[in-house]
């Protein structure tokens, strides 16, 4: 498997993505994972919007168990 096909068994969970941005400094999001493309994800946020973030960038991901 791979990174994408986890995160398809992932949708409807709540995540925590981590990016790397530049050379060390790391963005954090979090929400609802609501889709998955091949080079994206899409979360929805906890105020309703819906966050679309490229996944090239993309170092960690933590789902929140239930």
């Amino acid at each position: 498997g791979n990174l994408q096909s986890f995160l398809q068994q992932q949708v409807g969970k709540k995540v925590s993505v981590q990016f790397l941005i530049g050379a060390n400094s790391m963005v954090e999001q979090a929400g609802t994972l609501v889709g998955v493309g091949s080079n994206y994800i899409i979360l929805r946020e906890n105020n309703g919007e819906l966050l679309v973030c490229h996944t090239d960038a993309l170092k960690f991901v933590r789902v929140e168990s239930l």
